[in-house]
């Protein structure tokens, strides 16, 4: 009688080992989940901060000539001005990529219109961000079909989608080189 009383507890510790090894998977999945949404909301946040950079750069011009930036660098300090001017506080990482690098969105007259993460990852959940009058993008196939950047309404040289052409160029975004100040330039000019 012990014997078989024996092979039950044996029983129901396998059974308990195994109910335990089921739930921390799960957890350890929904925490995977949790950590991905988290970075993913950071890669929102950063390339918004680019966006809102880049607009208060080409709404600064003077004289009524809007240019665009042709570096990080002078997002972080603006030299057309005679005092200290920042559109953007500081370089921000890109929290998909291990090594925090950009991609930066170039147009013809090779400035900066916008940025786009490195990462081939496939997005948890769509991309919320649209431009006016634009409804949230569902289905990009990796985070770097995620585009940050920035369509003055009223260009000039409008090509259909509300802003001038761009050709994404691996012009890399490095937070790695190091300029004047606490935080190095996003890119290799």
């Amino acid at each position: 009688m012990a014997r078989r009383q024996q092979g039950y507890t044996y029983l129901g510790v396998l059974l308990l080992v195994l109910v335990l090894g089921m739930s921390l998977t799960g957890a350890t999945l929904v925490s995977d989940t949790m950590r991905r949404r988290e970075k993913e909301q950071e890669l929102l946040y950063a390339g918004q901060q680019y966006v809102e950079a880049i607009r208060s750069y080409y709404e600064a011009g003077e004289g009524g000539i809007s240019t665009y930036p042709r570096s990080v660098a002078e997002l972080l300090r603006d030299s057309r001005f005679p005092g200290v001017r920042r559109h953007l506080r500081k370089p921000w990482r890109d929290p998909m990529t291990p090594s925090g690098d950009w991609d930066l969105l170039v147009n013809q007259e090779g400035g900066i219109v916008g940025v786009r993460s490195r990462s081939r990852q496939t997005p948890l959940g769509k991309f919320p961000l649209a431009q006016p009058g634009e409804t949230p993008v569902a289905g990009k196939p990796s985070y770097r079909d995620w585009q940050f950047r920035f369509e003055p309404a009223n260009d000039a040289d409008d090509d259909g989608e509300g802003g001038r052409p761009f050709a994404p160029r691996s012009r890399a975004a490095s937070s790695a080189a190091a300029p004047a100040g606490p935080v190095g330039p996003m890119d290799e000019r």
